[in-house]
């Protein structure tokens, strides 16, 4: 409690809702007294107390809890009991207790159906259905034989229509869609042989899967998926196509085999014209070499032939200038000879002086004739020099073009040797390709005894020398693959 000496604050609050005419309330509050409350020390009213209420108040809280106590008892039960929990991957159609149904169907979640009433579940992703584990799918095809075919497909039913789907088949849908599709596939296996079974397995599942989706959108179901698993055969059907398919993988073998030789003898005829090509040209170029070889000789003899004629030539007017020179000589010494007597003195000057003349035109005509022989001998062996030169040059391009043309025939052989050896690999590729996808096409659908027993054999057959041929001796052809 405060101290005597101690006046609490006093907080005055004026009330402007009071009319003009009222003095204004005033209220005291004691701020520390109402911290010791807040604090943990409340006042207990004792008019709270139960047993102080009236009678008719405690009458009023005893039937008000009863009747909440009956309606939990009675509710809980009747909420569980007229309700039912449709799961995370499942939709549902509602049906009431009069039989009528809901307009649309529910999703996953509590769902109120009232007494008597039911929820009828549908898968709402995907569901599979199969026809395997000792329930295939058999089928007498065309040709009379009888297959089993171990099968699957999956299907999904849109929300929007299970209430439709539900008024066409109740609560047999997933028995009613089996049978359903169990007749179908039978009556469209129906139109095939056996053999297409084994060859043409991809287009009779495509007809089938086709055949089912036609279906089901007749019925508002949507197909999703649609497998053959597996096709088992009649034993002796077996063997038969598993014989019919190693003649054929015979036939091809040996259909290769002829490309290769036609390959190998194209091969050679086409090196026979190579060096036929070669010898025929190394020949033409020897005859052009000896072709102008001999224009070469020729030319170097018409050369000599000239110059020897230009040299007799050139010795000719030598000598007849000499003669001329000689007989003019004799005649002017007789003429002297003949006036001795009158001029024998002038005759004697004269002889000399041209005696004199005379030798020297001899030595003019002796040096002439010596420059132009040399001349002629520097012309004859400029121009043997250049028929020389002439001839190496011609040689020289006669094997440049030999050498050339042999570069170009190397070229072509290893041309046709590599495209040779390509067409060989392409072709050998392409057999290989081919029997792969023929054993392949063989050993689709058959156990896998079967493969095992062609690996085996292929591995021995060239060591055996005598084997039953009879397929059950050596594997169970009966088993599913």
């Amino acid at each position: 409690p405060p101290s005597p000496s101690h006046t609490p604050p006093v907080v005055r609050l004026a009330s402007t809702n009071q009319p003009t005419n009222m003095p204004p309330r005033t209220s005291t509050v004691d701020i520390e007294a109402g911290a010791d409350h807040v604090k943990g020390n409340p006042t207990w009213n004792k008019d709270w107390d139960i047993s102080n209420f009236p009678r008719r108040v405690k009458w009023g809280f005893g039937i008000l809890a009863g009747v909440m106590f009956l309606t939990l008892v009675i509710a809980l039960p009747m909420i569980f009991t007229w309700s039912s929990r449709v799961s995370s991957d499942s939709n549902a159609v509602i049906v009431f207790h009069d039989g009528s149904i809901a307009t649309t169907a529910a999703g996953p979640g509590r769902r109120f159906h009232g007494p008597s009433g039911k929820v009828v579940l549908f898968p709402r992703f995907d569901a599979t259905i199969e026809y395997a584990n000792g329930d295939p799918v058999s089928v007498r095809v065309q040709d009379g034989q009888v297959v089993y075919l171990d099968l699957s497909f999956q299907y999904s039913t849109p929300k929007q229509s299970l209430v439709q789907i539900y008024r066409l088949h109740k609560n047999t849908f997933r028995t009613t869609l089996r049978q359903l599709a169990r007749s179908i596939l039978r009556d469209e296996a129906a139109k095939y042989p056996s053999t297409e079974f084994f060859s043409n397995r991809t287009h009779i599942a495509a007809q089938m899967r086709q055949r089912m989706v036609a279906e089901g959108d007749a019925r508002l179901i949507e197909i999703t998926g649609f497998q053959i698993r597996g096709v088992t055969l009649p034993e002796q059907l077996l063997g038969n196509l598993f014989n019919v398919q190693r003649q054929r993988l015979d036939v091809r073998s040996r259909e290769e085999q002829l490309i290769l030789e036609q390959i190998e003898a194209n091969t050679n005829a086409l090196e026979l014209q190579l060096r036929t090509a070669r010898n025929r040209g190394l020949a033409e170029f020897d005859l052009t070499t000896s072709i102008l070889l001999a224009r070469e000789a020729q030319n170097q003899s018409r050369i000599n032939e000239e110059t020897l004629q230009q040299l007799a030539e050139i010795n000719g007017r030598t000598n007849s200038t000499v003669t001329l020179y000689q007989q003019e000589t004799a005649t002017l010494i007789e003429g002297v000879l003949q006036n001795v007597t009158v001029e024998t003195e002038l005759t004697r000057r004269e002889v000399d002086r041209r005696q004199h003349e005379s030798e020297t035109n001899l030595t003019v005509y002796a040096q002439e004739t010596e420059n132009l022989r040399l001349q002629y001998d520097n012309n004859v062996t400029l121009i043997n020099e250049q028929a020389r030169q002439a001839a190496t040059q011609i040689q020289a391009n006669t094997t440049t073009q030999v050498r050339q043309f042999q570069a170009r025939l190397r070229r072509a052989r290893s041309n046709a040797l590599s495209n040779r050896r390509q067409l060989i690999a392409d072709v050998t590729e392409a057999a290989a390709n081919q029997t792969i996808l023929a054993r392949e096409l063989a050993f689709t659908g058959l156990p896998s005894a079967v493969y095992l027993a062609e690996t085996v054999g292929n591995a021995t057959l060239t060591r055996a020398r005598f084997f039953d041929t009879n397929l059950s001796n050596l594997v169970d052809t009966t088993t599913s693959s």
